[in-house]
């Protein structure tokens, strides 16, 4: 029904009203681009223009593979990525890569901590802090930093923080650090080194250790008054000295 007729009077009579269209000297049925057919003839065309631009592109990279001698599934590179690409392979395969790169990344990191750590302590020890404790609040603390500080005659050596505050930078001593962390400032006084303040009293020539608390120096005290001492010497009529007891 939907075929082309040479001349008119081959159309049907019955057909005639839909064969108003003429193309390469026949007519030719009027169909609607919303029927079946045409969408389906449109599909088909699509089809076929996208299989003959791939076949194209496939010829043109035939060709371009006969003009520059390289083999399927080569390419060409520069002097300098074939350098490159040498001394990469040397190096082992690409997942033995891989592993010595996050091998090296776990080291540097490791390597980072434990300056930063021994920093901390030095920075506690001058401080007046127990290294250790420090250390081992060390996630607390940025990388200190250290500056030679002319105070009056001296020079000192004095830590300091670069940390945010708000949109700024500012800097801050290792006690103003200490006091602006709502955490360490609980902990500062625990922190703070053992006989950095008053110095511990010296160990009696008695041998006795000194008190440690002072209910344990009250009990000393009345146990030494409770003592009874016996003469220093006494006399012997046989000798002209005194003999010790």
């Amino acid at each position: 029904m939907l075929k082309p007729y040479d001349k008119p009077e081959d159309i049907p009579d019955e057909l005639k009203e839909h064969y108003s269209r003429r193309e390469d000297g026949k007519y030719h049925a009027d169909i609607p681009n919303d029927h079946p057919a045409v969408k389906h003839n449109a599909t088909l065309l699509s089809e076929k223009q996208q299989a003959e631009e791939k076949a194209r592109t496939a010829e043109a990279a035939l060709e371009s593979a006969k003009a520059s001698g390289l083999p399927r599934g080569h390419v060409a590179v520069t002097t300098a990525d074939k350098t490159f690409l040498d001394t990469v392979k040397s190096l082992g395969s690409a997942d033995e890569i891989k592993s010595k790169l996050t091998k090296h990344d776990e080291l540097l990191q490791e390597s980072v901590t434990r300056q930063k750590v021994d920093a901390l302590k030095e920075a506690a020890k001058g401080a007046g802090y127990d290294p250790e404790k420090v250390a081992a609040l060390e996630d607390r603390f940025p990388i200190p930093e250290f500056r030679d500080v002319k105070v009056g005659d001296k020079t000192e050596r004095q830590t300091f923080f670069k940390v945010k505050d708000g949109d700024k930078e500012v800097e801050r001593s290792f006690a103003e650090h200490l006091e602006a962390d709502p955490k360490l400032k609980l902990l500062s006084d625990g922190l703070k080194a053992q006989g950095g303040g008053t110095p511990f009293p010296r160990q009696p020539s008695g041998g006795r250790a000194p008190a440690s608390d002072v209910f344990t120096k009250i009990r000393q005290e009345e146990e030494d008054k409770k003592k009874v001492r016996k003469p220093a010497a006494t006399l012997d009529d046989r000798f002209p000295r005194a003999v010790s007891a």
